[in-house]
């Protein structure tokens, strides 16, 4: 079914313009979204990530579970079903999960949506009679490949075409503990292409998911540092860092950050078999956050019941320099929130005008190729 895109003029394209960062003064800097970058959304593992043997995206998906505000989250994730060249040269059916090259592509297209280039759009998607809005973006391959290099990550537009791919095909819903629906879209529920003679010259245009919409029109985000995001040498060291952004608002001294090693792994992945090979995952994470100068140090506390382990909380300390980090996006974000405010109190003063403006006929454009 396919699916069309009409930009609009609305609130949430205010709260867009609020997103933005300078991309001068800022460049190094990026947003952390509440709650969908905290969440473990991709497999690590190249051998998991393509799916041998399923014959239905019923069968191949996985689910995470989050603290969210007071309420459990659980976010199930299912496989893109693309094509792929086989060995023998013929083209095969196969499901993928998201992975570390979709999350490379994600977080570079998001960092040019705090440039001021992403712009709102009212689309439906399929088996939804309701319209949404939703964040869009233009750009081309060759300006993915240009920053992914940059950053250290070296995809061909092939690679890229086919992140993309994945990320527009992949499930991704997020249902509270009281069974509502939070938001349930693919990662990238709008994608075309514009192909050129020469593959980088090709443009594409992507939506990102309604709950980034949601999270971005509400200010539920942080700045953090873009260029941490490629450093990591260990995934769970960049969600940890991901959550650290969102919850330690308050980190310096005297001011530690407690958690159970229950609470990161259902977040992240399926539990091992064994509480010790879990907790062997998040010491290395935490190992390298110590490395990264993130936290200065940390303890693990076993949790015991009849003398026997079946938990552990780690207390964080963080370091200099991401006490101060956190404290600059402190200051970014009650900036955000003063201006959104304003907004907010503007728009109520001339919600009738508004309505007249959002619903003339020249304030809407579909896409921009």
């Amino acid at each position: 079914m396919a699916v069309n895109a009409n930009k609009v003029e609305n609130n949430v394209q205010l709260a867009l313009d609020l997103f933005g960062l300078d991309p001068l003064v800022d460049r190094d800097f990026t947003h952390t979204l509440s709650l969908y970058d905290v969440v473990g959304k991709y497999i690590y593992d190249r051998r998991s990530k393509i799916l041998t043997g399923v014959t239905s995206a019923a069968d191949a998906k996985f689910h995470r579970k989050i603290i969210h505000g007071n309420s459990e989250v659980t976010a199930t994730i299912t496989a893109a079903n693309i094509e792929r060249t086989g060995k023998n040269g013929e083209k095969e059916s196969v499901f993928a999960f998201p992975g570390t090259r979709e999350q490379a592509i994600e977080d570079v297209l998001r960092k040019l949506a705090t440039e001021r280039r992403a712009e709102t759009y009212e689309t439906q998607l399929p088996n939804k009679k309701k319209k949404f809005h939703l964040i869009g973006l233009q750009f081309s391959l060759y300006e993915i490949h240009q920053e992914l290099e940059r950053q250290g990550k070296g995809y061909n537009y092939v690679e890229i075409r086919e992140g993309l791919e994945i990320l527009s095909k992949a499930g991704l819903s997020f249902v509270s503990e009281d069974g509502s629906t939070l938001a349930n879209a693919n990662f990238f529920p709008v994608l075309f292409f514009a192909d050129a003679p020469k593959k980088g010259d090709a443009q594409a245009f992507i939506c990102f998911h309604p709950l980034v919409t949601d999270l971005i029109t509400n200010t539920k985000y942080r700045r953090s540092k873009y260029s941490k995001l490629f450093e990591f040498q260990s995934q769970r060291a960049r969600l940890f860092y991901d959550r650290l952004c969102c919850s330690w608002i308050q980190a310096g001294p005297g001011r530690p950050y407690n958690i159970l090693l229950t609470t990161l792994i259902a977040a992240w992945k399926d539990p091992a078999n064994r509480l010790a090979k879990d907790k062997e995952i998040i010491v290395e994470a935490l190992n390298e956050l110590v490395e990264r100068d993130i936290i200065e140090k940390y303890e693990a506390e076993p949790k015991k019941n009849k003398g026997k382990i079946y938990d552990w909380l780690f207390t964080l300390h963080a370091s200099n320099s991401f006490a101060k980090q956190q404290a600059a996006a402190q200051k970014v974000f009650n900036q955000i929130t003063a201006k959104a405010e304003g907004r907010a109190l503007m728009s109520d003063e001339g919600q009738s005008q508004d309505n007249e403006h959002d619903n003339s006929d020249g304030k809407s454009s579909q896409i921009p190729f």
